[in-house]
């Protein structure tokens, strides 16, 4: 668990996060990377029959000319016994990169269907100029984080 991580054993990526961190990490990387120039993005709880979950969704503008649709879910857990704090694991991803009326630049996401433990890169082919179709599959630790979704955009050729 986040809330007891051992000093000595490396924390993997997606796992629990306080709901208060998980918010303040999207808000400051839309707010102050370089190629984000303008966002919709909300993060939102919702219950769903009885249960909480988180939902980040939006689009960001980029000012390379790219467009990135975010839609990304997580399961939320009430921790503390004095005082309940909310934490949050997301379990569904989508970061859709696309070059408006043009093309798909790169795509990342999973849960296709009932498996959510599938997830998927579709990076940006150069030779084509958009994203590999085929694809590749990719482990959960290798889903990119939003913030190195927006510096794969920055580092495009365009």
């Amino acid at each position: 668990m986040a809330a007891s991580r051992s000093r000595h054993r490396p924390s993997r990526k997606h796992e629990w996060n306080s709901f208060e961190n998980y918010r303040e990490l999207h808000e400051k990387y839309l707010k102050t990377h370089p190629v984000v120039e303008s966002h919709d993005v909300q993060i939102e709880a919702y219950k769903v029959d009885g249960e909480t979950f988180v939902v980040v969704h939006g689009t960001v503008r980029c000012r390379n000319g790219v467009v990135l649709e975010v839609e990304k879910y997580a399961e939320c857990e009430a921790r503390g016994s004095r005082s309940s704090r909310l934490w949050v694991r997301t379990f569904s991803f989508r970061y859709n990169v696309h070059i408006p009326g043009k093309c798909t630049v790169l795509r990342y996401d999973n849960g296709h269907g009932e498996d959510f433990d599938e997830y998927h890169a579709h990076p940006y082919d150069k030779d084509v100029g958009e994203a590999v179709k085929a694809g590749k599959q990719i482990s959960r630790d290798e889903m990119p984080h939003l913030s190195e979704v927006l510096d794969e955009i920055d580092s495009l050729p365009f």
